[in-house]
């Protein structure tokens, strides 16, 4: 999915490989069927179930409106229905794929607020530093589009340098510099 990240863009679905397409439709009615079952009700797969459901909620990211609002609200009552469970390792991959949603929701607050939560929660307790780094670069580019304070673009580009070998946020970075116009150079 992070090669193909850019749910933000208007003409996302114009760029995507029809083999890609294809394949995420695929996902996505296979993780359905899979949900459907009766087997979650009894508490025994709990951790699979959250599993099962982030990763449900990171391919409807890469669908519609409505899918991605889908998204949000599941990886919601996830954190919310679960909250007593531990599973702090999936924790920064579901607080991604939420800020994700909001973002390309344009719901620029909530992505704020989350950030704040993601940060009380995992209490710099990273798991792993790529996510974090991808929820930095969500969270700086939210603020400068609702601000347009110049310390979000030295944030921003200070989470570029910091993203060395993770080539995927420094592509995130490079994209949502370009796409929304913000004066940092990279």
């Amino acid at each position: 999915l992070s090669s193909y990240a850019f749910f933000f863009r208007d003409d996302y679905h114009k760029t995507l490989p029809n083999d890609i397409k294809e394949n995420m439709l695929f996902l996505k009615q296979k993780l359905e069927s899979e949900l459907s079952k009766n087997i979650w009700d009894d508490g025994e797969y709990i951790i699979k179930l959250i599993n099962l459901k982030c990763f449900y909620s990171a391919i409807l990211l890469t669908g519609d409106v409505n899918d991605k609002a889908k998204s949000v609200k599941i990886l919601e009552d996830t954190l919310v229905s679960y909250q007593q469970i531990p599973f702090q390792k999936f924790l920064d991959g579901m607080f991604v794929a939420l800020i994700m949603g909001y973002f390309s929701l344009e719901q620029y607050a909530k992505v704020v607020t989350t950030y704040k939560r993601y940060k009380k929660i995992t209490s710099d307790q990273i798991v792993v530093k790529e996510n974090d780094l991808t929820i930095d670069a969500y969270y700086f580019t939210s603020q400068y589009l609702t601000n347009q304070r110049k310390q979000y673009t030295e944030k921003l580009k200070a989470t570029y340098e910091e993203a060395q070998d993770f080539e995927h946020v420094k592509s995130l970075i490079s994209e949502l510099v370009s796409y929304y116009k913000i004066p940092v150079k990279l």
